[in-house]
């Protein structure tokens, strides 16, 4: 994994924590807010997907772990945040819908990768349908040219 990448998704994290922390009293822009708890998890998300290519290479595991653990602090720091402005309800509405919302993704990766597989197996069907339809009018054209020649 290459740290530069890395690199990245700690400073959405981190960036992410920093404007929140911000704007969490004034809570003018609650939907720049919004995104930002959304980056927060989409820079938890990016390190966790780092780290399984991290293991495959053989990559840096001190930097991956210490930037696990400044995710996770950044995320301790905004649900302190939120919980503080909105309550514990809201933190734990958000944590809901960050799963079914990971859920449904999932979801719908598996149906497209169904669907996939559907139109391959009808595209095979309709090319096994249309080779036997050829060689059966090969066979006819054949018989019948044998026949002409014949009588």
């Amino acid at each position: 994994m290459a740290v530069a990448e890395i690199l990245t998704c700690i400073a959405l994290v981190k960036k992410s924590a920093e404007i929140i922390s911000k704007g969490i009293g004034a809570a003018k822009d609650i939907g720049g807010l919004a995104g930002e708890v959304d980056n927060l998890f989409e820079g938890q998300k990016q390190l966790a997907q780092q780290e399984k290519q991290t293991k495959a290479t053989g990559g840096s595991a001190t930097q991956i772990v210490m930037d696990q653990r400044l995710a996770a602090e950044a995320i301790a720091d905004c649900k302190e945040l939120i919980i503080g402005r909105f309550g514990f309800d809201a933190w734990q509405d958000i944590i809901k819908l960050q799963r079914e919302m990971e859920l449904a993704e999932k979801h719908k990766a598996a149906a497209a990768v169904r669907a996939r597989a559907e139109t391959a197996e009808t595209m095979q069907d309709v090319a096994v349908v249309g080779g036997s339809v050829f060689v059966g009018i090969l066979i006819i054209a054949v018989v019948g040219a044998v026949l002409l020649l014949m009588g």
